[in-house]
């Protein structure tokens, strides 16, 4: 067993190295514990794939069978120490922990499940409403907090109780989350996240922003990101709202992003459902220095017509550009010809219409799914940009 703790705190120490999981791997085999280290071989091996488009079906066969051999031989005690953590694997170890805000949760089990694992995605949840005294919660909170230390990626929902802000906050102001690479603040207030991200001065290592469905987020919101020179490092922001909570940035938000002098490394812009934005809008990204970098451009709204789509199909800087995603419900079908035949868009390996029109030419429609064939079933969460983005696509 001292030789397996050893092995398990080389895992711990160098969780972005293959190796010290191969070497465990292998003394799992002398262990009699051979389904579980055919699991970490497979997955690591698959994980080692995971950006290449070409599908490797007797690997993905392999892994399956692995996970399923895995799980019928699984020790909960050994995988599940507490609660909090999920099913999120990354190359054969439990990689996301979800624990409930308010309770004890995250106080009982920290040191226990960031002990058991090598989690990089912590999420804190707003499930229940804690009762008892606020100074000693928060001081509970902290010492928990110290376990955590290998966290690259925090998620959450912002709470509703401003007592209980001020804690998460006091948490993201910790010198050890420093190493930060991914935010997902799915379903908070833009009004509260936005502020906060801008003061986060020491997250100078952030590549992916995830504030997707944040209610209350408009033009002064991004302004308060694109003034941030800590973001200078940020690959990937996604604002993407929906049918239920429609965001309100318009031209004048786009207008701070294409001005900023510090989000100048993204690859990623997610910017569905705002309500505002229009073909104004887009005519001030093709304008955009920095929009030849773009790699995804979801930009799925309603106001955006014909007008703004041509404008992107005749934009000489979307070269690099892989995955388009659009609102089809006003365009014609000669715009949507004009994507497909655009010469600037013929590195495209993913195009959406959200939603697609239902009386598309079936022509034109077997068209694209000719070229796309992912067309008529969207993949929401685009490509990860790292290790902690691929583990918060898993969690979702």
């Amino acid at each position: 067993m001292s030789d397996e703790a050893a092995l398990l705190r080389a895992i711990h120490t160098n969780p972005d190295d293959d190796t010290p999981r191969l070497v465990y791997a292998d003394w799992l085999d002398e262990n009699g514990q051979p389904e579980r280290a055919e699991f970490i071989r497979v997955h690591v091996a698959w994980d080692r794939h995971w950006v290449n488009a070409t599908p490797n079906e007797d690997l993905k066969r392999r892994l399956l069978e692995a996970w399923s051999h895995f799980r019928s031989k699984e020790n909960p005690q050994i995988l599940y120490p507490g609660d909090g953590v999920c099913g999120a694997y990354e190359r054969g170890f439990p990689s996301a922990a979800a624990f409930d805000y308010y309770s004890l949760d995250f106080i009982d089990t920290a040191e226990e499940v960031f002990t058991a694992a090598p989690i990089r995605m912590m999420y804190l949840d707003e499930w229940s409403e804690y009762v008892g005294d606020q100074g000693e919660w928060r001081e509970a909170f902290h010492r928990a907090a110290s376990f955590a230390r290998g966290v690259t990626g925090f998620g959450m929902e912002l709470p509703r109780n401003r007592a209980l802000i001020d804690h998460w906050e006091e948490y993201l102001h910790l010198p050890q989350t420093a190493g930060l690479r991914v935010l997902d603040f799915n379903f908070s207030s833009g009004e509260d996240s936005c502020p906060l991200v801008a003061e986060l001065t020491h997250l100078t290592n952030l590549l992916v922003l995830d504030l997707t469905l944040c209610c209350r987020f408009g033009d002064w919101c991004l302004a308060q990101l694109t003034e941030a020179p800590h973001l200078q490092s940020l690959v990937a922001l996604r604002l993407g709202a929906d049918d239920e909570y429609l965001g309100s940035i318009t031209s004048t938000g786009i207008t701070s992003l294409v001005n900023s002098p510090y989000l100048t490394n993204l690859r990623q812009l997610v910017l569905n459902n705002h309500e505002d934005l229009d073909d104004e809008a887009v005519r001030l990204l093709t304008k955009w220095e920095r929009l030849g970098q773009l790699e995804v451009l979801e930009i799925s709204c309603r106001n955006i017509t014909d007008v703004g789509v041509s404008l992107l199909s005749g934009c000489r800087q979307l070269q690099r550009l892989r995955r388009l995603v659009l609102d089809g419900t006003r365009l014609s079908p000669q715009v949507i010809q004009g994507v497909l035949d655009s010469p600037h868009l013929y590195g495209l390996t993913e195009f959406y219409l959200s939603p697609c029109p239902s009386d598309l030419p079936l022509e034109l429609r077997e068209q694209i799914e000719r070229r796309f064939p992912e067309f008529a079933s969207m993949t929401f969460d685009p490509p990860a940009i790292c290790v902690e983005d691929r583990i918060l696509a898993r969690y979702r």
